[in-house]
């Protein structure tokens, strides 16, 4: 609980220190401030044999994962793969496709946060 509720004050604060597009979780650059559209699309032509589409969605997922780590002295991203990760960002976006992918990390890292 109480590495949760540590990691929940590092995404805040993180919230409050970037700025782009703003979102239900607050403000994101790059590709953080990308509608979940867009990442589904750029999934769906990975799939459909364009190997880098989502990679720079994911790049960024990984540095803000890193940031928030670094933020909480907790490690967000520990126990789980890239594939896994992806795919969960993935069913989340088609679920939400008018939030930003800043959302989608938030909420991923949450849910981490609290297991």
């Amino acid at each position: 609980m109480k590495a949760g509720m540590a990691a929940a004050a590092a995404m805040a604060l993180v919230a409050t220190l970037t700025a782009g597009h703003a979102s239900a979780n607050g403000m994101a650059y790059g590709y953080g401030a990308q509608g979940c559209g867009k990442f589904v699309e750029a999934t769906d032509q990975k799939k459909a044999g364009d190997p880098y589409s989502s990679d720079l969605f994911m790049s960024w997922m990984a540095g803000f994962a890193s940031y928030s780590s670094g933020l909480s002295g907790s490690e967000t991203l520990k126990g789980t793969d890239a594939t896994s990760v992806q795919l969960w960002l993935e069913n989340y976006c088609r679920a939400h496709p008018l939030e930003m992918f800043f959302s989608a990390v938030t909420h991923l890292l949450q849910e981490l946060a609290e297991k």
